[in-house]
């Protein structure tokens, strides 16, 4: 896991935006900088989960990595140019800020499924608890702020879910 993490963050620093089958997919940031950026922190995100969490809370580093994928990939996604916008962001959409936030949660509840064999996570106050994460984490997302969204989502649901396993038990 570590190894791959490592493998991912060397390769996204050698992506160029000038490459034909990159140019479509890379932001105007990305050609000033000659890099794609976005993969960078991306990357970096995935292998702070594995050093952070991997080795002896990998439910949480699965869930980390999910909500990054899911939720932050739909806040993009979903949140077209035509969107109504959220009152505290000008740049973030109300509609990528609901599916970020229902698709976090669905991460950390298939992370949980997916990685655990007891079902001592699937009580009520820690589904809520997910519930809770879930919204804090697109509030985070949506705040206009200078941190990458990949760190916010991706560590953000991490932090959070272990900050829960003391309270919650959730293994």
């Amino acid at each position: 896991m570590l190894l791959f993490g490592i493998a991912m963050v060397a390769g996204s620093w050698m992506l160029r935006p000038n490459w034909a089958w990159l140019r479509d997919l890379a932001k105007p940031e990305d050609f000033s900088s000659r890099a794609i950026i976005g993969a960078r922190h991306y990357f970096v995100t995935v292998f702070l989960l594995i050093v952070l969490f991997g080795l002896r809370y990998n439910v949480i580093a699965a869930a980390g990595w999910l909500a990054l994928a899911w939720g932050d990939g739909a806040a993009a996604l979903v949140g077209g140019k035509q969107s109504a916008r959220l009152p505290w962001s000008r740049h973030k959409t109300i509609s990528g800020f609901v599916s970020c936030i229902i698709l976090v949660y669905c991460a950390i509840i298939i992370s949980y499924a997916w990685t655990l064999d007891e079902s001592t996570w699937l009580s009520a106050p820690a589904l809520v608890y997910f519930g809770a994460v879930s919204l804090a984490v697109g509030v985070a997302e949506s705040l206009e702020t200078k941190l990458d969204d990949n760190y916010v989502v991706g560590l953000g649901t991490a932090a959070l879910l272990f900050a829960g396993t003391a309270i919650f038990h959730l293994w």
